[in-house]
């Protein structure tokens, strides 16, 4: 019967252990994006508007989710070097943008542009 008595205690700890923390988790979870007032669209639209600003752009296009933005970017012309500092420069700004910004992928690939506009559009379409 010993055993039995420890099975039991410890399943009655492991089964109340985890509730308490998925309640925990889920409070955190509430917490996160409780703190987060701005929609994941403005915030690109935010960035989009700071990149309008770089010279030789003739457009771009970013998707924000969470710490992460992926910006498609449009170029008038521009050689290696140039494509190169300007990348670094999009990915500089939105940083300043948007403080939340950990992450930043640049791209000038003509169909990864053509997707994320895409991707842009829905994003602006659903608030």
């Amino acid at each position: 019967m010993g055993n039995w008595k420890k099975i039991a205690i410890f399943s009655l700890l492991f089964f109340c252990g985890g509730c308490q923390m998925e309640g925990a988790e889920n409070n955190m979870y509430g917490i996160i994006t409780d703190s987060r007032q701005e929609s994941n669209g403005k915030r690109a639209e935010r960035i989009k508007e700071e990149l309008g600003k770089m010279k030789d752009l003739s457009g771009s296009a970013v998707l924000v989710e969470g710490h992460t933005a992926i910006i498609g970017l449009r170029l008038e012309k521009a050689d290696k070097k140039q494509i190169k500092a300007m990348m670094t420069e999009a990915e500089q700004r939105a940083k300043t943008a948007d403080a939340e910004i950990q992450n930043v992928s640049v791209t000038i690939e003509e169909s990864l542009v053509r997707r994320i506009e895409k991707e842009e559009r829905k994003q602006q379409a659903e608030g």
